[in-house]
């Protein structure tokens, strides 16, 4: 496979790029994990993946058949930098929620500078759909990062699939929540949580129908003394809030 294209709704994969960005890693030596990786997969559905490892962000884009006959499975990466230029390129005017992204991938090998190492290098095209002189265009090339990430899907899936687990007390970093605000600003619907099991070290986060993701938290071990604590303390809660604020 030496290239990948497809046509895809602009709004779609504007949104997608917006509420997985903010879950690459920070860290700029950590290129798989710095970076969102574009999946077109079996289910004729393009998946947008980013996690650092603590959370993680999956994007659905609906993808149509009949725009895209010749359809091939694959992936590439986008670093935020990609991301943010496709982003401050093609903005939706008023008039334009129908619009249309063409996006073209085109794969080479390269030798890395100071080795004798050839690295997997993609140039990407990307071009608006439907407008006169044939739309705005921006081309990027940048090496491709190569990421397993069954394990990480499987985790969303399962959970997904199972009953609803109890949620036990648990611990988790107000930063790692707000990596998912990006993800409710793009497709306007709740944040919900829920939990993947009863020993799992993490939550499920849902929002609207085309994103889920992964917040890594810490349970709350508590001996007999903190446990009789906790109990008091929201005993305590339950006492001091006036009745008709328990009642919402």
């Amino acid at each position: 496979m030496n290239t990948l294209s497809f046509v895809v709704s602009l709004n779609m994969f504007r949104a997608a790029l917006v509420a997985t960005r903010p879950h690459v890693a920070s860290d700029k030596k950590n290129l798989q994990q710095r970076c969102v990786i574009v999946s077109l997969t079996d289910t004729a559905e393009i998946l947008c993946t980013a996690s650092d490892g603590l959370t993680s962000a999956i994007a659905r884009v609906p993808f149509d058949k009949e725009r895209n006959p010749y359809f091939e499975l694959g992936q590439f990466s986008m670093t935020p930098e990609t991301c943010a230029a496709v982003l401050s390129m093609f903005k939706l005017g008023k008039d334009e929620a129908d619009a249309e992204l063409e996006v073209s991938v085109q794969f080479k090998s390269e030798r890395e500078p100071g080795t004798r190492r050839d690295v997997p290098v993609a140039t990407m095209s990307f071009r608006r759909l439907g407008q006169l002189f044939g739309g705005d265009e921006l081309k990027l090339t940048e090496p491709v990062q190569q990421r397993d990430l069954t394990g990480l899907w499987a985790t969303i899936s399962t959970s997904a699939a199972r009953a609803e687990a109890k949620l036990p007390p648990v611990k988790v970093d107000s930063g790692r929540l707000a990596a998912f605000t990006q993800a409710q600003k793009a497709y306007e619907q709740p944040l919900i949580f829920s939990a993947v099991g009863p020993e799992s070290s993490g939550l499920c986060v849902y929002c609207g129908d085309y994103f889920a993701g992964w917040v890594a938290v810490d349970r709350v071990d508590m001996d007999k003394a903190s446990e009789l604590r906790h109990v008091r303390r929201r005993g305590i809660w339950a006492r001091v809030l006036p009745a008709g604020l328990k009642a919402m």
